[in-house]
C-alpha cells in the first residue's frame, strides 16, 4: 500500500526519524513517521512545507513496517503532515505497530469532537491510536509557539 511521507526526512524513502527529545514532550525514545499533505494551515505550523498534499515522496507501507520491526523503539508517533488524510496506509502501519507492542501516538490537527464524526476509515484509524494529540493540547506561551503543529 502506497504512503506519502515528507522527502526531508526520507531514508531509504522512508519518511522517519529515530527521536529521543521532543520539544512538547520532553525525554522522549521513539521512531517518529513524518507524514506528507495537510489541509489545515495552521497559522504556527512546525512544517509548513508538510502541507502539500502531492509533495514528499511515494514510499510502501512494507518498507515502513521493516523499519518498525527492526528499529526496537516501543513507541511511535505519527506527525506531519496530517496521519489522518492517508487513513489506509496509517492503520494499516498503526495495526502493524500495535502487533509488535508499540504504543502509538498521533499529532493531529483534528479536535476530538471531530474525530468523533467519522463513520469510515478514519474512525477505525482513531480507534487504533493509544494517544492522540489534537489542538486543545497545545496551550503554548508565544515563544513556543514556533513548535506548535496543530493550533
Amino acid at each position: 500500500m502506497n504512503i506519502r511521507v515528507q522527502e526531508d526526512w526520507a531514508v531509504d524513502g522512508i519518511g522517519y526519524a529515530p527521536t529521543e527529545y521532543d520539544i512538547v514532550g520532553g525525554h522522549i525514545e521513539c521512531l517518529r513517521l513524518y507524514f506528507q499533505g495537510c489541509l489545515h494551515k495552521c497559522k504556527h505550523c512546525a512544517n509548513p512545507h508538510a502541507q502539500l498534499v502531492n509533495g514528499g515522496v511515494k514510499t510502501d507501507t512494507e518498507k515502513i513496517k521493516k523499519c518498525i520491526a527492526d528499529s526496537g523503539f516501543k513507541k511511535i508517533i505519527f506527525t506531519g503532515g496530517e496521519p489522518f488524510l492517508q487513513p489506509a496506509a496509517t492503520l494499516d502501519i498503526a495495526q502493524f505497530a500495535h502487533s509488535k507492542g508499540m504504543t502509538v501516538v498521533c499529532n493531529t490537527g483534528y479536535s476530538k469532537e471531530q474525530i468523533a464524526e467519522w463513520h469510515d476509515n478514519r474512525e477505525l484509524l482513531a480507534k487504533e491510536i493509544d494517544d492522540l494529540v489534537t489542538p486543545c493540547v497545545f496551550q503554548l506561551n508565544d515563544w513556543e509557539a514556533a513548535y506548535n503543529g496543530s493550533n
